[in-house]
């Protein structure tokens, strides 16, 4: 019984998936998903999906995700404003498609004292939700960090379509939900309250993880910026992955 309900819920992942990659299917032909590039001859530009060979929508389990870089990222938390422009998106986009619990649970949602929407960028795998994360750190400073007990609770694709899983190599909205209150350094992010990003440049940005992999993501942060100091953008020809 329990393998036919693990059976059905994949089945159901996966077919949930293509129906997000329908949507942007131009994303896959050409293009890097970083959207700054040419997937087809990446050596024309750098990044993340570049230096990591992501350059396209096939699924990367987080297994298959380099423990350096499995975390989420945000630089932005989003205010009550921002939250209704895009509960308003989503309601409008999605009036022609099938609704089901995850875009309900997300037009009901309101911030309260222990849960915040935070916008992530380019996921580093797929994954299910809700999902358990540990620790929070500053990327920039990474020595700084937080050990929190939270959970990630929902998933707004880009900012409007709700799913049930967080979508590798895209950006969403997603909504935390914190055992305690929320930590400062959550707190500490620019808040959103219009539709569209006017974060600051070199507004402080955040890495979001597992406690166990804190140590050799902050690692891998310390080297990396130590060689965009020496190289700049030229710091991933010197960068050399332990083995």
């Amino acid at each position: 019984m329990r393998e036919k309900a693990k059976t059905a819920g994949n089945i159901a992942f996966v077919t949930r998936r293509a129906d997000v990659l329908k949507l942007t299917l131009v994303l896959s032909i050409g293009f890097c998903v970083c959207g700054n590039g040419s997937a087809t001859k990446p050596a024309l530009h750098k990044c993340f999906y570049v230096t990591t060979g992501k350059v396209n929508n096939k699924m990367r389990t987080e297994s298959e995700s380099k423990l350096s870089q499995s975390f989420l990222q945000t630089d932005c938390r989003f205010g009550k404003e921002a939250i209704e422009i895009w509960q308003r998106e989503s309601r409008s986009r999605c009036a022609k498609k099938e609704k089901d619990e995850a875009y309900f649970r997300y037009l009901d949602w309101k911030e309260s004292d222990n849960e915040i929407a935070l916008f992530t960028y380019h996921a580093y795998a797929d994954f299910k939700i809700p999902k358990e994360f540990s620790c929070i750190f500053d990327f920039r400073n990474p020595e700084r960090f937080c050990e929190p007990k939270m959970k990630l609770i929902q998933s707004i694709w880009e900012g409007w379509y709700p799913i049930d899983y967080i979508d590798h190599g895209h950006k969403h909205l997603t909504i935390f939900r914190f055992e305690e209150e929320i930590p400062n350094l959550i707190l500490e992010l620019h808040q959103e309250k219009q539709k569209f990003s006017n974060v600051p440049k070199n507004s402080m940005m955040l890495g979001i993880c597992q406690i166990e992999d804190y140590k050799t993501i902050k690692k891998y942060l310390l080297t990396v910026n130590e060689l965009r100091k020496k190289h700049g953008a030229d710091w991933f020809d010197f960068y050399e992955e332990e083995k």
